[in-house]
């Protein structure tokens, strides 16, 4: 997941990006259809919106283990295998959701040794998509990195899955996920990192692969009749196969946030509404639609990214049950499973989470102001929201990044990665937000569990890592996430008193200790007495910072004035010089810049 977002963004933020529209005009009308469809898409207008997600507060689910809350991922993955029972996947585990007793437990992965012994799968096991095959009573898994699909039974009495068998082929390279079809003939996967989707052929008690098709980024995935249907996220688009010869028939799909315009930003997942209808999930606009499978045409959508359960964050999967009474969409970064009854108005809500939104339920004054993300938007730059003030320079704020805003030349200032000590929870920013604070400005995401603070004063420059929490939102002036309402104030004067420390820490010629740097800005105790520099630069990630070739020879100038005492002139020209040569360059991490300049303990600008 770490390596296809991490190309994700740097291609993204180096792009000028298109389009935002948020106006709704078109119904549909005449639609005929049998009661399972009729509450949704029989409803007036294109967008739903008498769905009430988050009306009541979520069950939250128990575990026959202790602290498995904490240790689920970013679920990404469901499928069915009987009425009461699901499994769900988090790129590391597959967990079991018993909705009966709203329960969850992680499924052991085994395997039999040549004499029939039973032991731990001890492959490498990344499982981001499943699918349950009813024809063959077995489990289908996109096995990421180890670039295969794994077939299990399903050891339900003894929550594990048994390893029956394994495809892989030259064109599994990095598969996402999986289809069967339910005559049992064919197998489709989607290969992200191969850039292509496969399709496999059940014959003399093999899987035989018979067709291998160009998709970008391929992605989602469901079988329909004798029809495939993936999704490229590089693309944005929709492609519907012949399933005999993986041969291109149709695509519809842009880049863009209306989904009247059949447009998507990060359509992870598709599946069958019914016979003729698609569902498709876009993790970044948050919406959730339905498409009319024999014109590729919208429907109906609802959803969007926001605060509490009215909203999602980041939808990466949606699909319905086997009897086909629920719509079920996974909302990822909130840990949340929302099961929508096709029948009624029964919406439940179900997370895997301690932490959670329920606490807010009531509290008028922090929700009645909520929104869903997307106004002002530009595909993944903020053009009509706040602009940021940073070395004399303006920028807005974008998808993991600040964007130099009205075409000014400048550098555009990527996040940290989330091996970088600046990210405490180890997690990506995606689509940034910002509160201004006292002299300075709090950046965060929804989808990172932590914020960054960073302030120019008189000349000086600080970045400072805060913890918040996952599905933090700003509402207004105000902040908040399932815990509640933020105490910025609190978080003001942790800052002042960061600052204020960092002044005493800067030596005679202004240079600040890499020790001293680590301990303070970063709160991270990360070297004994007696421990060398280069030990410090490993323990405390700092190595992890800087990426440019630039940053690299400053690192080594800094190494040598640390050992040996330098004047004060020689650091502003090493500053000077890592400055002159990254403000021409496209791109420069944001941590890169004001560790150099807080280390530096220089005003130097560029």
């Amino acid at each position: 997941m770490k390596k296809r977002l991490k190309i994700f963004t740097l291609c993204l933020i180096v792009t000028i990006f298109v389009f935002l529209g948020f106006e709704f005009k078109k119904q549909h009308s005449n639609i005929t259809l049998g009661n399972l469809e009729n509450r949704i898409l029989n409803s007036r207008g294109t967008e739903i919106l008498n769905l009430e997600l988050g009306s009541n507060p979520a069950q939250v689910l128990n575990s026959y283990e202790k602290n498995i809350s904490d240790s689920v991922g970013a679920i990404v993955s469901i499928t069915p295998i009987s009425d009461n029972d699901y499994l769900i996947a988090d790129f590391s585990k597959i967990y079991r959701l018993i909705l009966k007793d709203a329960k969850i437990i992680e499924i052991k992965p085994v395997s039999f040794t040549e004499d029939n012994r039973q032991s731990n799968f001890s492959g490498k096991y990344v499982p981001t998509g499943l699918f349950f095959s009813k024809k063959y009573n077995q489990l289908f898994v996109a096995n990421y990195t180890a670039k295969n699909i794994l077939i299990f039974d399903v050891d339900i009495k003894n929550n594990q899955i048994v390893l029956k068998d394994e495809i892989k082929t030259s064109n599994t390279t990095g598969p996402e996920n999986v289809f069967v079809s339910p005559d049992g003939k064919y197998l489709v996967c989607t290969n992200y990192d191969g850039n292509v989707v496969t399709g496999f052929n059940f014959s003399s008690g093999k899987w035989r692969e018979i067709w291998s098709t160009k998709v970008n980024q391929a992605h989602g995935l469901a079988i329909v009749d004798k029809l495939v249907y993936a999704t490229s996220l590089a693309e944005r688009a929709l492609f519907e196969l012949d399933i005999h010869d993986g041969s291109v028939i149709r695509k519809v799909g842009s880049q863009g946030w209306n989904p009247e315009n059949l447009e998507f930003l990060w359509p992870t997942s598709v599946y069958p509404f019914s016979e003729n209808y698609l569902v498709v999930s876009d993790a970044h606009t948050g919406l959730i639609s339905i498409l009319d499978r024999q014109k590729l045409k919208l429907v109906k959508y609802f959803g969007g990214n926001g605060p509490t359960y009215k909203y999602f964050n980041m939808p990466y999967s949606a699909i319905v049950d086997n009897n086909k009474h629920n719509l079920i969409i996974l909302s990822t970064f909130q840990k949340r499973i929302v099961f929508i009854n096709l029948n009624s108005d029964e919406t439940k809500n179900y997370v895997i989470s301690n932490i959670n939104w329920n606490s807010l339920y009531g509290s008028k004054d922090l929700t009645k102001n909520i929104k869903r993300l997307g106004e002002g938007w530009n595909s993944y730059v903020w053009q009509k929201g706040p602009v940021i003030k940073l070395f004399n320079k303006k920028y807005f704020l974008g998808y993991s990044a600040l964007i130099p805003a009205n075409g000014q030349t400048s550098p555009i200032l990527k996040m940290p990665e989330p091996d970088s000590p600046f990210m405490i929870s180890s997690s990506y920013f995606y689509f940034m937000d910002h509160l201004h604070l006292g002299k300075g400005e709090l950046l965060f995401s929804p989808q990172a569990g932590h914020g960054l603070y960073l302030e120019e004063r008189n000349g000086n420059y600080y970045l400072i890592p805060l913890m918040l929490n996952l599905d933090t939102w700003r509402v207004g002036d105000k902040m908040i996430n399932p815990q509640g309402k933020i105490d910025t104030a609190q978080i003001k004067e942790q800052v002042i008193k960061v600052i204020a420390k960092f002044q005493k820490y800067k030596g005679k010629n202004g240079l600040v200790t890499l020790k001293d740097f680590c301990q303070l800005v970063l709160q991270n105790i990360c070297a004994a007495p007696d421990q060398t520099l280069e030990n410090i630069f490993a323990r405390s990630r700092m190595k992890n910072v800087f990426h440019s070739q630039a940053a690299k020879l400053w690192y080594n100038k800094y190494s040598k004035c640390s050992k040996n005492y330098c004047q004060k002139e020689e650091i502003n020209k090493n500053l000077e010089i890592y400055l002159s040569k990254v403000m021409k360059e496209p791109l420069v991490y944001l941590d890169e810049i004001f560790s150099i300049q807080m280390l530096s303990g220089n005003a130097t600008t560029f």
